[in-house]
């Protein structure tokens, strides 16, 4: 009976200590990547990466962006500001209001898929500006905050492929 009572304790203070990662915490964390049928591959430096029509106008990198930390209960209950630095110079940026920050699973914390961090279509607005981005390195940079006000912001810095 004791050692019963002494392995209940034990496995009730260790899931007590396990975080569910779709509650709020103090440092919440993003992280960029691509994904199929539910899983997330995060973005590795340099990683080339496809453009693709964006649709606020012109074309950019699909991620989908994996939280930490950010509270996940409600729909729109969240909002993503999108940018791309080329260069250490602002290349688009884009707030995405609205959305729907999803708990993937308590281990896997939230999701938002769907989104594409893109190029300012003012300036990126022919095929040629496009092509001269190809091989360029640029950072992704998406900061979200939930409706609580958490914020996290995650970077990946990636190669652009164009037409590969």
């Amino acid at each position: 009976m004791r050692a019963t009572l002494s392995l209940l304790i034990v496995l009730n203070v260790a899931l007590a200590g396990c975080a569910d990662l779709c509650e709020p915490a103090d440092e919440p964390t993003v992280f960029l990547g691509q994904g199929v049928g539910g899983e997330v591959e995060e973005f590795t430096d340099g990683q080339a990466v496809a453009l693709t029509p964006a649709p606020q106008g012109g074309f950019g990198v699909q991620v989908v962006i994996s939280t930490a930390g950010l509270r996940t209960e409600e729909q729109n209950s969240a909002q993503a500001v999108l940018d791309v630095f080329k260069d250490d110079a602002q290349e688009g940026t884009f707030l995405s209001e609205g959305l729907q920050l999803f708990c993937a699973s308590p281990d896997d914390g939230g999701r938002i898929d769907g989104q594409v961090v893109g190029f300012d279509p003012a300036v990126y607005s022919t095929n040629d500006d496009l092509l001269a981005l190809d091989g360029s390195e640029v950072e992704l940079r998406v900061t979200v905050t939930d409706t609580d006000g958490n914020e996290a912001v995650g970077t990946s810095l990636v190669t652009i492929d164009v037409g590969g």
